[in-house]
């Protein structure tokens, strides 16, 4: 992903009154600061932490793209804010995520004042809750292969020793916080990125002129089973 090479991911956060910021307090001035602030206050579309790239400091395909060709549209979504956020750029038409709180999907007002009404009827199908009593199970049934090429399934340090071996469940049913934070440590998470991806680049009318848009898609499935059960 695009970082400020001194200070990191370059993504500003906000949940709750406090807040919360990820890159350089202040970058840009004070008034840019307030800006940043004003222009990403609340998520869009459902209940969460709003995020913006108000502290991205570089560029993108997608922001280059729009320099040349403001009439290009730039997308960007994943189950995290900033892997949704950083490919696409500062220039983005939107760029959506995942909320554990609810199993939706969101943006921000850096974005849109009002959620897209292609993003309310996408999150009105409720697709995440399909996967409720859902088991992530091994894909061959020959467990030597596993054992050969990946080793013993179960290894010190993994998630707290618990729930380390497969078949693994996913916790609680919805609308539970717990459910929708575990769904994110499946494959079923990639599945429900595609479809929402596919959904968005229909709601933003992508593709369909002879100018060239942008869809970017990070799948981020494996990023957080890697976190949750690497060793």
């Amino acid at each position: 992903l695009p970082r400020d090479s001194k200070h990191g991911p370059a993504v500003h956060v906000r949940g709750g009154e406090a807040g919360h910021e990820i890159g350089p307090p202040g970058a840009g001035g004070r008034d840019a600061h307030a800006d940043a602030l004003a222009r990403a206050r609340v998520a869009v579309g459902g209940v969460g932490r709003a995020a913006s790239p108000a502290y991205f400091n570089g560029f993108t395909v997608g922001d280059m793209l729009k320099a040349h060709s403001p009439g290009s549209r730039v997308v960007g979504v994943s189950f995290k804010d900033r892997a949704a956020i950083l490919p696409s750029g500062r220039r983005a038409d939107g760029a959506y995520w995942y909320e554990t709180s609810n199993g939706r999907f969101v943006t921000s007002s850096w974005y849109t004042e009002e959620a897209p009404r292609w993003l309310d009827e996408w999150n009105a199908r409720k697709l995440p809750d399909g996967f409720a009593g859902g088991v992530w199970q091994r894909l061959l049934p020959d467990e030597s292969l596993y054992l050969r090429y990946a080793v013993e399934d179960a290894v010190v340090g993994e998630w707290g020793g618990k729930d380390i071996v497969f078949p693994h469940k996913i916790r609680s049913a919805p609308p539970a916080f717990e459910f929708y934070d575990d769904l994110r440590r499946t494959p079923f998470a990639d599945e429900l990125l595609l479809d929402f991806a596919l959904a968005a680049m229909k709601g933003h009318d992508l593709g369909t002129d002879d100018k060239t848009d942008v869809l970017t898609v990070s799948f981020s499935a494996t990023d957080v089973i890697g976190h949750t059960y690497g060793a």
